[in-house]
């Protein structure tokens, strides 16, 4: 009967490989971690709304919640806003990404009701919670956002990239009409005949999509397309494309409201100025600050710090909206440029002094930092900071080694041959242990092998590859 064998196998791994497989469960883990739900700021007010599924109890008046929420009551209408429907009569809505975690929320919410999110989400949930302390929630939808993604990398994007520059330039769209009141800009072009088009985007200058359509086939006569785009208050350029595009900066227009809409008034803001460069910050949240030069506007920034380079300008005026009031102020900046010239004038650092270091006296002679010499009795002496020390050890090469340094110096060495003896020892003991199991290294003919070290009645030579195996008695 043969006896059974088990085997056991145990994982190695170089540094390298384990290197790689830390490294690619941290990915993993934090792939993991981004697609999961995040905490947010509304979660505390979720948890304290009565839930039947926890064990609360709905009041007793409390009107029957109904029975499903389905998609169709919530609508994306701009590239980060969506628009709620009343299903029933809620007491308090919110909307999550396609991981639960919450985007926004309002209680006692009026209808339609806009909410907005971060754009970048691929998929939008809705939630309506009722007195009778039941929360119902819709499906996922996909957001713009997701469905151009999808629409983008599927086949159905494909098109005929051999058109020539002149052929494209036939569908660039144009953009026109810009409202900023109502936040809205038209959208233009023609679909040439015969020409596949397969969608016509609109984005704003942070790459949020504010409107897209999928097209067509190619048409067989010439077909005109004009749409219009809503945007919102952060919005400064917007770019529409079909093979090509187009990119308009609305920041004239958006002043041109301001101006036109609200009435200025003398303001002073905080100026810093450098190397011809005007810094100005926001005084207020959700600030709109812009600079002009005569009627051109040569910078424009929104809720930020507004950065504007004046070189060969005199003069410039900032100004800056916030809420419904607008105010002004006019820098003068030679004046400026002036203060900040005389601050670098003056800025210049005192002459640098060097202290001589101290030297010693020893028996009448002056010897300088560091300098060594041998003293009264023989002993080897140096100048250190001014005092004199005698009783190390001088060189030959006249280097001083006082006593605690010869002391760490011998110590080290001692140390240092005890670790070479060890390991030559260690060593040593390896080879005397593998020549106990394999016998002493031979060659023969160019070949390495081990003959076998064991003594007894009857003893094998293990001879290289290929070699028959020879019997050998030995008798004492």
């Amino acid at each position: 009967m043969t006896p059974s064998r088990s085997h056991s196998r145990s994982l190695s791994l170089s540094p390298s490989n384990a290197i790689f497989v830390l490294f690619t469960l941290a990915i993993h883990i934090t792939g993991v971690h981004a697609q999961s739900q995040e905490p947010s700021a509304f979660d505390s007010l979720i948890a304290n709304l009565c839930n039947v599924n926890e064990g609360d109890t709905a009041p007793p008046s409390a009107p029957a919640a109904p029975s499903s929420l389905p998609t169709s009551r919530m609508t994306q209408t701009k590239g980060k806003e969506v628009t709620l429907q009343a299903q029933g009569a809620p007491d308090a809505v919110w909307i999550t990404d396609e991981y639960l975690t919450v985007l926004n929320y309002a209680a006692s919410p009026t209808f339609p009701l806009t909410l907005t999110f971060n754009p970048y989400v691929n998929g939008l949930k809705y939630f309506a919670h009722y007195s009778s302390c039941v929360t119902l929630s819709t499906a996922t939808i996909a957001t713009w956002e997701k469905t151009f993604e999808d629409f983008v990398t599927s086949d159905a994007a494909s098109f005929n990239s051999a058109y020539t520059a002149a052929q494209k330039e036939t569908v660039r769209p144009t953009i026109s009409n810009v409202d900023y009141a109502a936040k809205t800009v038209r959208v233009s072009w023609t679909h040439t005949a015969g020409m596949s088009v397969p969608y016509i985007v609109t984005k704003d200058q942070d790459g949020v999509i504010l409107s897209w359509a999928e097209q067509s086939s190619a048409p067989s006569t010439n077909t005109p397309y004009t749409s219009t785009v809503s945007f919102d208050d952060s919005t400064t350029s917007i770019t529409a494309c079909t093979l090509v595009c187009t990119t308009e900066d609305i920041t004239d227009e958006i002043v041109s409201w301001i101006e036109g809409s609200t009435g200025s008034t003398t303001g002073t803001q905080s100026v810093e100025f450098k190397a011809d460069t005007l810094s100005v910050k926001p005084t207020c949240n959700d600030a709109v600050l812009f600079a002009k030069s005569g009627s051109a506007v040569v910078a424009f920034v929104i809720n930020q710090d507004l950065v504007v380079n004046v070189e060969g300008l005199s003069t410039i005026v900032v100004k800056q909206k916030c809420a419904t009031t607008l105010t002004e102020q006019t820098v003068s900046l030679d004046p400026l440029r002036t203060q900040y010239q005389t601050a670098i004038d003056s800025a210049t650092s005192a002459p640098a002094t060097q202290e001589e270091a101290p030297t010693c006296q020893y028996d009448g002679k002056n010897y300088t930092y560091s300098q060594p010499w041998v003293g009264r009795n023989g002993e080897s002496c140096l100048c250190v900071d001014g005092v004199s020390q005698c009783g190390g050890v001088l060189g030959s090469d006249g280097f001083y080694m006082g006593t605690a340094a010869l002391v760490v110096v011998t110590l080290s060495a001692i140390i240092l041959f005890i670790v070479i003896v060890g390991l030559a020892y260690f060593f040593y003991m390896q080879k005397i242990s593998r020549e106990s199991l394999e016998g002493k290294r031979k060659n023969k003919s160019g070949q390495m092998y081990f003959g076998s070290s064991a003594t007894g009645d009857r003893g094998e030579v293990e001879l290289p590859g290929g070699g028959q195996q020879v019997g050998m008695d030995s008798h004492a």
